[in-house]
């Protein structure tokens, strides 16, 4: 059971380093013709990009950068 609270993310894809450009076209012929449907909805004040790094005893992440919103954006 996982003891970190929940924190809503998205994961677009994690793919080997040394994928080759071929194999990375055939990747995304595979995806681009999966229909996605509704996701619900969700207030979303920033957006954070994080690099994964694998190990044998888990993932862990690190922040690159992150972009907030700012207050304008999100008032609808």
């Amino acid at each position: 059971m996982e003891s970190r609270p929940f924190s809503p993310h998205l994961t677009i894809g994690r793919v080997p380093a040394d994928l080759t450009a071929a194999a990375f076209g055939q990747l995304n012929n595979h995806f681009s013709g999966f229909p996605v449907g509704n996701l619900g909805t969700y207030k979303v004040d920033h957006i954070s990009l994080y690099k994964s790094d694998l190990h044998p005893t888990g993932a862990t992440y690190s922040v690159l950068a992150q972009y907030p919103f700012n207050k304008s954006n999100n008032q609808k």
